[in-house]
């Protein structure tokens, strides 16, 4: 039996690699080849869940979501992208290798100190699924029967609700057959790999001594700090699965802000390091709706933070900024007004958090908000 669930664990991992990462870096190669190690992470864990989640949900509203056109659509880009590759590189890969191991060659301790984070990290979040292979919260029973429904081309069966974790979910039974029980019970230990390299990007932008975020990383999962969230981390829940995007998105602020006078004073407002800056600032924003709204409330309280030390920057360039607020609202709103444009109500937890929001109790059926905590 056990051998069975460290097959399952495998196909998982494999399944997540390919959808999260290997994805999007060949099919975004020409525009990735040439960026950080850290834009490359943080556009593979941002863009990707935006595309599976803006993917999935116009297939259901124009209820045309199947596994096949699922696997069609993904894997016809793949292979697609990886043709046109192969005919461009040529000679040209083992160069490139050579320049990747020459220019992070002072980089190694670092890594490796990271790496071995990494795995500790990943060893203590999936303890409890390998000991006992069932769920640690309740909730995720209710999620797994959302993914169920969505499997059979119903994508809000509750109600309008963030779903980007049920997407990818989807995408990846749909895309490999592995068990829906399976990818849930495991993708929180791969996942929390997510959350703790997105936190050690931002503390490696605003930490002076290369070696800080490892160590604050290692005390994180160390230290006894007594945090439930810790224990919350080892669940694949929606709010969980989109945590990452409250780090990139203070991130790309503060390397916004950061490059934004450079470019002003060329009046070259989308150039250079401005406009891959603020892309990841709106994807970050966008992945942090679809996954849930209270990472995006998480997000506004991390950049908030740091926007308060650089308030003059902030009003300079103001409207560039709620430019992508905008445009980051609007694409993860797009599906939901168009479920709505369907009649599909919103699920009963968003009308308990609008209710609350508004100090009303009841909702518009005079039904007490609160038995929808």
């Amino acid at each position: 039996m056990d051998i069975y669930w460290n097959i399952e664990a495998i196909k998982v991992f494999a399944g997540y690699a390919f959808l999260m990462f290997i994805w999007p870096s060949v099919v975004f190669f020409d525009y990735l080849k040439k960026k950080s190690k850290i834009f490359w992470f943080s556009f593979c864990v941002t863009v990707q869940i935006v595309i599976v989640n803006t993917v999935i949900l116009f297939m259901g509203l124009l209820h045309i979501l199947n596994e096949q056109i699922v696997r069609c659509l993904f894997f016809g880009a793949f292979l697609f992208s990886v043709c046109r590759i192969l005919i461009n590189l040529k000679s040209s890969i083992w160069k490139k290798t050579k320049e990747i191991i020459a220019n992070n060659s002072s980089s190694i301790v670092e890594y490796v100190l990271l790496l071995s984070v990494i795995l500790f990290g990943m060893v203590y979040f999936s303890y409890g699924s390998f000991q006992i292979h069932t769920y640690g919260q309740y909730d995720t029973f209710l999620h797994h029967g959302w993914i169920n429904k969505m499997a059979k081309g119903q994508i809000y069966p509750e109600g309008i609700y963030p779903v980007s974790m049920h997407c990818f979910i989807y995408c990846l039974y749909a895309m490999f057959r592995i068990r829906i029980y399976s990818i849930m019970l495991f993708l929180q230990c791969i996942h929390v790999t997510v959350f703790l390299l997105s936190a050690y990007c931002l503390m490696r932008e605003i930490f002076k001594w290369r070696y800080s975020a490892v160590l604050v990383l290692t005390l994180y999962l160390t230290m006894d700090f007594t945090v439930s969230s810790m224990a919350r981390l080892q669940t694949t829940l929606p709010m969980e699965f989109g945590l990452h995007t409250q780090f990139l998105c203070t991130l790309y602020l503060v390397r916004y802000l950061k490059y934004a006078e450079r470019n002003t004073k060329t009046n070259r407002f989308l150039n250079g390091e401005l406009n891959e800056n603020l892309l990841l600032f709106t994807m970050s924003l966008t992945a942090s709706i679809v996954s849930h709204y209270y990472v995006t409330i998480m997000a506004f309280v991390f950049c908030l933070s740091f926007a308060v030390f650089d308030l003059k920057k902030i009003l300079r360039h103001m409207i560039p900024l709620v430019v992508s607020v905008l445009c980051g609202c609007f694409i993860a709103a797009a599906p939901m007004i168009g479920a709505l444009a369907s009649e599909i109500p919103f699920e009963a937890s968003i009308n308990w958090g609008l209710s609350v929001l508004y100090g009303n109790n009841e909702d518009s059926k005079g039904n007490d908000v609160n038995n929808y905590k």
